[in-house]
């Protein structure tokens, strides 16, 4: 039966030897080894390499070892599809002072938050400030990987800013595009420029920078890539 590690001795469920035989041939089995062999990267990326641990069924906090990924890339890299973004990206909810080179001397004020109930840090919205007052404007944003895409949108006015987050998450920056060039835009149509974004300091909870994420975004991950690649030639193609 796929479950009966769970009902053997903690001392039999705690052995290496003895879980990875019991799951030989049938790899769901090893969910019932003990929480000492799961929380050792080692085992854990050990079974996996043996076929005695199927990488669609990892909880993802494993997935910030090292030899676990490269294990779960060399054997299945499609189990990397399905892990959560809130892993590899910065949450940057939180409020950023805005600058870029178009002359407009204004302080903008951009803060990115979650809809009621997500917990996908990938998608955000955004609201906008000009010298401490709240525009009609709104925006939605996008990451990937290091890569932030924000679109702002108001009535007959689409600005688009596209950058890349700093290693410490602390700062954005990239090219601004105005796509429509409405009434009260302080750009018009067709105007590019270079723009910053830099963490003010206020995010959900008090906390003072966007935290860290747990690992890279396995898509820019060299190793990965190149494990992947190396054992299906086909990956990620």
């Amino acid at each position: 039966q796929p479950d009966a590690l769970r009902f053997a001795p903690l001392e039999l469920r705690s052995d290496t030897n003895f879980a990875l035989e019991a799951a030989a041939d049938r790899p769901e089995t090893l969910s019932g080894a003990s929480l000492v062999l799961w929380n050792d990267p080692a085992f854990v990326a050990g079974a996996v390499v043996a076929g005695r641990a199927l990488p669609t069924s990892l909880p993802p906090h494993l997935f910030k070892h090292r030899e676990v990924l490269l294990a779960v890339a060399r054997k299945d890299w499609r189990a990397l599809e399905s892990l959560p973004s809130s892993l590899y990206t910065f949450d940057l909810r939180g409020r950023w002072v805005y600058s870029d080179d178009t002359g407009d001397d204004a302080e903008f004020i951009i803060e990115f938050f979650s809809d009621a109930g997500a917990d996908d840090s990938s998608s955000l919205c955004a609201k906008f400030w000009c010298d401490g007052l709240r525009t009609t404007a709104s925006g939605a944003v996008s990451v990937t990987g290091g890569q932030v895409l924000l679109e702002e949108q108001d009535t007959g006015i689409i600005n688009r800013y596209e950058g890349r987050l700093s290693s410490d998450g602390r700062e954005i920056a990239g090219e601004m595009r105005c796509v429509e060039g409405g009434h009260g835009n302080s750009v018009v149509a067709g105007q590019t420029g270079r723009f910053v974004m830099r963490w003010a300091g206020e995010g959900p909870d008090g906390r003072q920078g966007p935290p860290m994420p747990s690992m890279r975004d396995p898509r820019e991950d060299r190793e990965v890539v190149l494990e992947a690649v190396r054992f299906d030639p086909g990956a990620l193609s």
